[in-house]
């Protein structure tokens, strides 16, 4: 669909029936979608939020004005129908992936860490091991001097 662009103030309703058919759409969008938890259908949709069914389907035919109270509603019951909400879902998800992105960071500081621990445990082992063979080859090189000298 292709609206018209506002030029005046004369236009002032054309501005307000773009908006009502955007949340409409959205409203309509979140009922159907598969990641509404909420109700799957008009009528589910106005038993959920008070509003009459006959004033819902009026509201999404553009032929009653939707008011900021049913955009709220809207929100409340489906989410994401707003500038707000919408914004607000973002901001969690983003949230969300920055609290994985940090969770996953420091698991990767923890693995580094138990890994060198593990190899500074090997080198310290490692340097136990070869202290007791120079010491075995010295006690052995004493033995051999001592069988020649006397």
């Amino acid at each position: 669909m292709v609206w018209k662009e506002p030029r005046s103030e004369r236009d002032v309703f054309l501005a307000a029936a773009k908006l009502q058919h955007l949340y409409a759409m959205r409203i309509r969008a979140r009922i159907r979608s598969a990641e509404n938890s909420g109700p799957q259908s008009l009528k589910a949709y106005a038993a959920a939020s008070g509003i009459k069914y006959d004033r819902v389907l009026t509201i999404l035919r553009g032929e009653t004005v939707l008011r900021l109270d049913d955009i709220a509603m809207a929100d409340l019951i489906l989410g994401e129908v707003s500038e707000v909400s919408r914004a607000e879902a973002v901001v969690l998800a983003q949230d969300a992936k920055e609290k994985a992105i940090v969770q996953a960071a420091a698991d990767a500081v923890r693995e580094h860490e138990e890994a060198v621990d593990a190899a500074a445990y090997w080198a310290e082992e490692e340097s136990e091991r070869i202290r007791q063979r120079v010491e075995k080859e010295k006690e052995r090189k004493e033995h051999v001097a001592s069988v020649f000298r006397g």
